[in-house]
C-alpha cells in the first residue's frame, strides 16, 4: 500500500480540449474546464470509473491518502480499498478518458498530534494561544519548519509517485482568521518574532490591524509567502515540468472561489469583479474561477440556488476565466440543482475554445479597489466598500467598460507598463496610499492620464493632500456628519456645479438654507499631460446608500466631461452588464 499524506489531498480532473497524453507543455494557457471533488475521509471506496464518466460531460476527481513520514497520519479507511491507492486509481480512470487530474493539497492545518510532536511550527496568537479547529485541527505558521521544510518532503513524494498535471494548493498564508471569521491576530509564534527583528530591526511586532506596523508587517507576511510560492513553483516544475501550479499571485495559473454564505451580503458582481482584478494585474495568466455548488463554511450541505450557481459560471468565462464546478463528496451523494446548468455553460466554453481563448479586456477605466474593501480583510472598512461598490454600480449601469485594479499592485503596474493601458483611473474613498504608490500615480497622470478622487485620501500635517496631481492645494474642513469635504483650489483650476448650503433636521417650516454657496461639487485641473479630478463629496456612497440616481448622474456628467472613452457604444438597460474584450469574435453582455 502506498502511504500518502494526512493533509487533505484530492485531485480535480480539467477536462480541456486536449487530451491529457498529447501537447503536455502549458496545458493551461489554453481554455479548460475543471470538476473540482472535495473527498471526505469516508469517501475512499469512490468508484472512480463511474466518477470519471459523471465528470467527463462537465470537467476532478480527489482523494486523501496518508504518508511515510512521522508528521502524518493514515487515513485507517483506505485499508478497505482492493488497491489502497485512491489517487493512482483515479489517475488511471482519468488517463482512459482523456482527461487531466490535479492534486489539491492543505498545508495550513496538521492533527493534534502532530502539533503536540512540533509546537515550533504552529500558529501563536498574540495571547500566546493556538488557533484550533474542527475534528482537532490546530493552524501552523509559514516562517518555520512545516511550511520551509517538511512540505517539500510532502512535496517530493507525490511528484515521485504520480504523474499529475497540475497541483492546488489551499487556504496557504498566515492565517488572522479561522474557519468562524473570528479573528486571532497577527501571528507571534518564535519563527516569527525572529524573523520581524531581523526585518525590522527592533519594531514592534503588531498584534492587527489596529497597530501602527500593520501594514508593515503585511507587506513583510506576503512577501513571505510570495517567496514560499517561488520555491514550490520551482520545485514542482523540476520534478513535472507540464505540470501547473494554482498557489497566490505568482502561480501558473490564478485561482479564485465563487461562493455564497450566511454571514455577508450577496454581492452579485463578485466574481466578474475578481476575474477582472486578476486579469488586470497578471494580463496573461490563466484564472480559474471554482464555483461553489453549496454555502460556504458551516451550511455546506445547502445547495446553492441553481441560477446564482448558473452565474458564477457565465460571469467567469464572459471575463476569460476558466470554469469550475465544486461539489462536496462523491457526486450525486449530496443533490445539486445546479448541474444541469453549470455543465451547459462548460460545455459550451468547450466547444468555443478558440473564442475563449487570451480574451483581454479592452477597457480603458480603471477602478481601483481600495485598502479595506475586500470582505475578510481584517481592516475591512465599511464607507470604503460603500464608495467603491456605489461607482462600481454606476458605471456597470452606465454600460462603461472598466477593469479593477488593487491598490497593492499599483507600483508593479506601473514598473511593468500595465497602467498605460488605461487613459482614466477612479480613486474610490482611497485614504491613505503608500507613497511610492502615490509617486507612480502622480507620474502615470504627468504622462497624459486623468485620474478621478471621490471621498477621503490621505493629507500630511499641513492638510495637502497625498496626490500633487490633484487641482486641490490643501483641505479645509472635513465635515464627518454629511462626509463633504471643503478645499483651497490651486491657481488655473476649474470647477462644475456648486454644492448646496446645508439645510437643518428641524420640523418643516425651519427647514430652508440649502441653496447655491461658493464652493465647488468637483474641482478639475491639469498636471503635466494629463487632468486630475477630485470630488468634494462621495458620489459612490451616496449612490450605494440611497439608490438616488442623480449622484450615478453627476459621475456620467464630469465622465464625459474629462474625456472618459467607451471602446463601443451601448444602448441597453442598466440591470445589463456589459463586457468588451479583443481577442477573437467574444464580445458579451451579461443580464
Amino acid at each position: 500500500m502506498r502511504l500518502f499524506t494526512a493533509i487533505r489531498l484530492f485531485s480535480l480532473l480539467a477536462g480541456t480540449v486536449q487530451t491529457a497524453s498529447t501537447d503536455t507543455a502549458n496545458w493551461f494557457d489554453k481554455p479548460f474546464g475543471m470538476f473540482q471533488i472535495n473527498l471526505r475521509e469516508i469517501d475512499v471506496d469512490m468508484d472512480v470509473n463511474a466518477t470519471a464518466d459523471f465528470i467527463q460531460d462537465v470537467g476532478g476527481i480527489l482523494a486523501n491518502y496518508p504518508t511515510k513520514l512521522d508528521f502524518q497520519i493514515i487515513n485507517p479507511r483506505l485499508q478497505d480499498r482492493a488497491s489502497g491507492d485512491l489517487v493512482q486509481d483515479s489517475l488511471d480512470a482519468a488517463r482512459a478518458r482523456g482527461l487531466r487530474l490535479l492534486a489539491r493539497v492543505d498545508f495550513s492545518k496538521v492533527q493534534r498530534q502532530v502539533a503536540e510532536a512540533h509546537p515550533e511550527w504552529l500558529y501563536i496568537s498574540p495571547n500566546g494561544t493556538w488557533q484550533n479547529h474542527t475534528n482537532d485541527l490546530v493552524s501552523v505558521c509559514p516562517s518555520d519548519a512545516w511550511y520551509q521544510e517538511r512540505i517539500f518532503d510532502i512535496l517530493d513524494e507525490i511528484t515521485d509517485w504520480y504523474d499529475l498535471d497540475g497541483f492546488f494548493v489551499n487556504w496557504a498564508g498566515f492565517n488572522e482568521n479561522d474557519y468562524f471569521h473570528v479573528y486571532h491576530g497577527v501571528c507571534h509564534c518564535a519563527s516569527c518574532k525572529k524573523a520581524w527583528d531581523e526585518h525590522k530591526n527592533g519594531k514592534e511586532l503588531p498584534y492587527g490591524p489596529e497597530d501602527a506596523n500593520y501594514r508593515e508587517w503585511k507587506t513583510w507576511s506576503d512577501g513571505v509567502m510570495d517567496e514560499w510560492t517561488r520555491r514550490v513553483r520551482n520545485f514542482i516544475a523540476q520534478k513535472l515540468p507540464h505540470a501547473g501550479l494554482i498557489l497566490g499571485a505568482s502561480s501558473d495559473i490564478l485561482f479564485y472561489e465563487a461562493n455564497n454564505a450566511i454571514h455577508r451580503e450577496i454581492w452579485h458582481h463578485a466574481t466578474s469583479e475578481t476575474v477582472i482584478r486578476l486579469k488586470s494585474e497578471r494580463p496573461d495568466t490563466p484564472v480559474l474561477v471554482n464555483c461553489a455548488s453549496f454555502l460556504d463554511h458551516a451550511y455546506r450541505i445547502t445547495s446553492e440556488d441553481p441560477h446564482h450557481f448558473a452565474q458564477y459560471h457565465v460571469q467567469a468565462i464572459s471575463r476569460g476565466a476558466n470554469p469550475s464546478t465544486y461539489i462536496i463528496g462523491v457526486p450525486s451523494t449530496i443533490p445539486c440543482p445546479g448541474f444541469e446548468q453549470a455543465g451547459e455553460i462548460i460545455r459550451f466554453h468547450r466547444a468555443n475554445a478558440d473564442v475563449y481563448s487570451g480574451m483581454p479586456s479592452s477597457a480603458l477605466t480603471a477602478l481601483v479597489m481600495p485598502p479595506g474593501s475586500q470582505v475578510g480583510e481584517p481592516h475591512y472598512q465599511t464607507e470604503a466598500l460603500s464608495e467603491y461598490k456605489g461607482l462600481y454600480k454606476a458605471m456597470q449601469e452606465l454600460h462603461m467598460p472598466f477593469d479593477i485594479v488593487d491598490h497593492r499592485y499599483i507600483v508593479d503596474m506601473a514598473e511593468t507598463g500595465d497602467l498605460g493601458r488605461y487613459r482614466v483611473i477612479v480613486l474610490p474613498r482611497i485614504g491613505s496610499l503608500y507613497d511610492e504608490d502615490a509617486e507612480a500615480l502622480d507620474t502615470w497622470v504627468a504622462t497624459e492620464g486623468t485620474v478621478i478622487v471621490t471621498g477621503a485620501i490621505r493629507t500630511d500635517d499641513n492638510d495637502v493632500p497625498q496626490l500633487q496631481s490633484l487641482p486641490a492645494s490643501k483641505m479645509r474642513e472635513n465635515i464627518t456628519d454629511t462626509q463633504e469635504l471643503t478645499y483651497e483650489w490651486k491657481n488655473g483650476s476649474t470647477g462644475l456645479f456648486k454644492e448646496l448650503g446645508y439645510a437643518p433636521f428641524a420640523p418643516p417650516e425651519y427647514i430652508y438654507g440649502n441653496i447655491q454657496i461658493d464652493e465647488r461639487a468637483v474641482g478639475i485641473g491639469s498636471y503635466g499631460k494629463g487632468k486630475a479630478v477630485l470630488f468634494t463629496a462621495p458620489v459612490g456612497w451616496g449612490y450605494r446608500e440611497t439608490g438616488l440616481s442623480v449622484f450615478r448622474d453627476l459621475f456620467e456628467l464630469v465622465l464625459f466631461e474629462v474625456g472618459a472613452e467607451e471602446p463601443l457604444p451601448f444602448n441597453f438597460a442598466p440591470q445589463m452588464e456589459v463586457t468588451v474584450n479583443t481577442s477573437g469574435n467574444n464580445d458579451h453582455t451579461l443580464n
